[in-house]
């Protein structure tokens, strides 16, 4: 059996041991969906409330969480969350009442300070969107 094989199988490549390591920071993530239109919101899957009335109609923006762990686990965490495999993802459970959120994207960015960057990401996201919060975020993040 030789890689031809496992893609004949439908196996994809995740990536090279090198490519998987060097992603293995700390960072900042934002969820991102194409549309900006609200959709018609799932029942929420968590008892913390719902945000229905918080829907920001002229942002492709969802979510922006931080990370002071690899990201892919981070990630990771926030899928298996939606998919209701674990419930320690503390943000962003918001998203999951979104029908089409699989088709939503997830940018990375790597940081040193990963609390401080989403905090001022979240910060210019309410000073451009009177002072809401991406759909996502329930609350701001935690100071130091």
């Amino acid at each position: 059996m030789k890689s031809d094989d496992l893609r004949d199988m439908g196996f994809v490549c995740f990536g090279s041991v090198g490519e998987l390591r060097s992603r293995a920071k700390q960072g900042v993530y934002v969820v991102i969906r194409a549309q900006s239109d609200m959709p018609e919101l799932l029942p929420p899957i968590s008892a913390r409330g719902s945000s229905g009335g918080r829907w920001i109609g002229d942002s492709d923006i969802l979510y922006i969480g931080a990370s002071t762990r690899p990201l892919p686990i981070r990630i990771w965490e926030l899928i298996a969350h939606g998919l209701r495999l674990v419930t320690n993802h503390a943000g962003g459970q918001e998203i999951w009442r979104i029908p089409d959120i699989d088709s939503a994207v997830v940018w990375c960015l790597e940081s040193d300070e990963p609390g401080r960057l989403e905090r001022e990401l979240v910060q210019r996201f309410k000073r451009e969107h009177g002072e809401r919060r991406p759909f996502g975020n329930l609350q701001d993040p935690p100071m130091p």
